[in-house]
């Protein structure tokens, strides 16, 4: 909501632009209005109309704007050169002997 003020004009407004709200909380679905934008299952939904059903591809109320990607590789099948042998570090102190 905003509110416009000039001398004794005074308006006040809702916005139309879209409020990211964070990760979807089902404990505070009354509290999304048309126009919030939440994060679910790793997509991003903007709530569309009225209704406390959660966010999910086939909602009437949210409408999906960024699906989760796929996962990638985990890297472990590409293997690179190994690099040179950095130098050799000072001895670290002898705690055994307090010193």
């Amino acid at each position: 909501m905003f509110c416009f003020e000039f001398g004794d004009f005074k308006h006040m407004a809702k916005s139309q632009m879209p409020v990211y709200r964070g990760i979807y909380s089902h404990k505070e679905k009354d509290q999304y209005e048309i126009g919030d934008v939440v994060t679910y299952s790793g997509s991003l939904y903007i709530k569309q109309q009225a209704g406390d059903d959660r966010p999910k591809l086939a909602s009437t109320t949210w409408r999906l704007c960024t699906k989760k990607p796929r996962d990638g590789a985990d890297g472990k099948s590409i293997k690179g050169d190994r690099g040179e042998r950095g130098p050799k570090g000072e001895p670290g102190r002898d705690a055994w002997r307090g010193e």
